[in-house]
């Protein structure tokens, strides 16, 4: 079968070799495109009503949209598909195709963190593992798609055990980047999510000097789910409070919670806000969910709110930092050079 990408991303601080092909857009397009948590079932349903799809995984994160599909005629996929979406997202003709092999190689350039706010980001290849594994749970990736997974994750390896890649992690700058402009490390945070935006958010924030007694994760999921477990099983934060919202993170207790915190962390994927945030509050809030998180009171301060875009500002700040180092611009380019090389031969064995 043949791949086929339709998809938008956010432009990164290096030149991407496919850019010629591949629709860059900014935080108001990318907020069209995506898909709360009820739609994301029925949005795949939607495209699996097309005959000729034959497997599918969506990555929908704060970054990119991108769907991933086989079948065994592709070109005309390209035209019909954008169409059929137009039903559920804003604006469907913000996507671009690619097929085949450079199909395989952006997949690649992803999941290494090349196409990514910030350079080598690590967090990139735990969300698409997880959406990847996610549409194979529920029916829709077959043996296809997690070959082409397992093959990009044996090349991070290659690239990382060779010294060409350094994986850098987005949710680290951004919240070292955030506690940098606070008087105090915050003793009490707040974090909404279970997902790999919320456990790096975790790690950050006891790497950056506060202790795991001091978190409280706000999940919806059962306690027994892998997500849940995953933060378990890590030992630096199993000894975080747990507190599950099977209602969902707009119910007063949550709030409530919030509210009560010195620091609110949102890694959430909701298309609404979740509350409202009255004029005197004091808490900090740091939002990575691409659609405001919350509304505020008119004439509120907002210096204490981080949104996705603000903390954006500050991962593309540090990444030029980064890249303005010579030995290590060379080795990003170094990285280029060998994807762009891989053409089918290599795809799965290199």
């Amino acid at each position: 079968m043949r791949l086929l990408y339709l998809g938008a991303s956010i432009a990164n601080n290096l030149a991407n070799p496919l850019a010629n092909n591949i629709r860059f857009c900014d935080h108001q397009e990318l907020q069209n495109l995506k898909l709360g948590h009820d739609e994301y079932a029925r949005f795949l349903d939607l495209i699996k009503t097309n005959t000729k799809v034959k497997q599918l995984a969506l990555v929908s994160t704060c970054n990119r949209f991108e769907l991933f599909i086989y079948a065994e005629e592709i070109e005309n996929l390209a035209q019909e598909l954008p169409e059929q979406m137009a039903s559920l997202i804003k604006t469907p003709e913000l996507l671009s195709s690619l097929f085949d092999d450079d199909a395989r190689l952006h997949f690649y350039r992803t999941f290494c963190g090349l196409n990514s706010g910030l350079i080598g980001e690590g967090e990139v290849c735990l969300q698409i593992e997880t959406s990847f594994r996610q549409c194979f749970t529920m029916g829709y990736l077959g043996l296809e798609g997690i070959a082409l997974l397992e093959s990009a994750k044996q090349l991070k390896q290659a690239l990382e055990e060779s010294q060409h890649l350094e994986t850098s992690s987005y949710c680290k700058v951004a919240i070292d980047s955030v506690i940098e402009k606070l008087p105090k490390l915050p003793d009490s945070v707040v974090v909404l999510g279970s997902g790999s935006t919320a456990m790096q958010s975790c790690l950050a924030l006891i790497d950056a000097g506060i202790s795991a007694s001091q978190i409280t994760l706000v999940h919806r999921t059962s306690s027994s789910s892998y997500q849940v477990c995953g933060f378990n099983e890590n030992n630096d934060l199993s000894k975080m409070q747990f507190i599950r919202s099977k209602d969902g993170y707009h119910v007063t207790k949550v709030k409530e919670l919030v509210m009560s915190s010195d620091m609110a962390i949102f890694a959430i994927d909701s298309r609404l806000p979740v509350f409202n945030i009255p004029k005197n509050l004091k808490t900090v809030l740091v939002d990575f969910n691409s659609h405001p998180s919350v509304t505020f009171e008119i004439g509120i301060d907002l210096m204490n709110y981080f949104s996705c875009q603000r903390l954006d500002k500050f991962i593309r700040e540090y990444s030029s930092r980064i890249l303005a180092n010579p030995d290590k611009f060379k080795q990003i380019q170094a990285v280029e050079e060998r994807l762009a090389q891989l053409r089918s031969s290599d795809l799965v064995h290199f």
